[in-house]
């Protein structure tokens, strides 16, 4: 078994995975359960979060994998909704190749390959820290607005420099155990003024 510390990436995720290929594997493994590439995938991705330190000052814990396991084990202590493990997982995977936009860029890896929800999820992950108010007014008493509140929140605990978490693997394979919930095409639509709003 290799360490974690062994596992290194020979390229960039996005140059080896395009959208049309990530979108016909997704969809493969949708009709005959979980393929090895979204299992690959989805695990090259979070592993490319160790090492990514972030500002002590708002990350004490320090590395964003071990933050982003945090906050998947809040979701999903907290939450019987595998799409919001999933967003809670993953929602800083667009930190290891570019940290001063990794929520529209994390969204963009994962396009095709998970459902629109937790894309959205990911991409508007940052909208109650950077504009409150207005996101609150812009999606008021939706269910968007309480999945943002619940993904901030547990964003916001998992910031703990001793928490013990699971391995990386493991919280993968929890998602992929809920497969038919998180792929596209198997959940319940956003509304289609929440893609138009720009923060």
């Amino acid at each position: 078994m290799r360490k974690l510390s062994d596992v290194r990436l020979t390229q960039p995720v996005s140059e080896s995975c395009p959208l049309f290929l990530r979108t016909a594997h997704a969809r493969q493994e949708h009709r005959g359960g979980v393929s090895p590439f979204l299992k690959n995938h989805l695990y090259r991705l979070l592993i490319s979060l160790k090492g990514v330190h972030q500002d002590p000052r708002y990350h004490p814990e320090g590395d964003a994998l071990y933050h982003s396991l945090q906050v998947f084990e809040l979701a999903y202590h907290s939450a019987a909704d595998p799409a919001l493990w999933a967003a809670a997982l993953l929602h800083d995977i667009g930190k290891a190749r570019h940290p001063t936009d990794h929520a529209n860029r994390g969204a963009e890896e994962l396009q095709g390959v998970l459902s629109p929800r937790i894309v959205w999820l990911i991409q508007h992950h940052l909208h109650l820290l950077q504009s409150p108010r207005r996101t609150r007014r812009w999606l008021h008493n939706t269910t968007q607005l309480r999945d943002l509140e619940l993904l901030r929140k547990w964003d916001l605990q998992g910031r703990c420099p001793f928490a013990t978490v699971m391995a990386p693997i493991d919280a993968i394979n929890i998602l992929l155990n809920q497969s038919a919930v998180l792929l596209p095409n198997c959940q319940l639509e956003l509304e289609p003024q929440c893609f138009d709003w720009v923060c």
